[in-house]
């Protein structure tokens, strides 16, 4: 196996920084389902799970923590609404306004 990490373990190991970095905004059951998620390699579903919860908790996270998921986001392909809208500390950008929710 090379010692460069592929583009799938350098994903997974920033999720799994990223879902340290906010463990104190989850459910002790989200937290649990998240890493069970990435512990089998299955980090879009973490990823969802982590926006999930994320939405549904009372913490802003950081605008450099919005600006990671949002990076690792795109980078899995996943669908920008799964963070957009989600509690973070800066001003919305004018795609998400327009993207944004109505329930917000």
């Amino acid at each position: 196996m090379s010692e460069m990490m592929n583009e799938y373990e350098m994903t997974r190991a920033q999720l799994a920084d990223l879902v340290e970095e906010t463990q104190g905004f989850l459910t002790t059951e989200e937290l649990k389902a998240v890493r069970g998620y990435l512990e089998h390699g299955e980090c879009g579903l973490a990823f969802e799970h982590l926006c999930d919860a994320l939405r549904d908790g009372t913490t802003e996270m950081s605008p450099r923590q919005y600006a990671q998921l949002e990076r690792l986001g795109i980078r899995m392909e996943i669908d920008s609404m799964e963070w957009l809208g989600l509690p973070h500390g800066r001003r919305w950008h004018v795609r998400e306004f327009r993207q944004r929710p109505s329930s917000l």
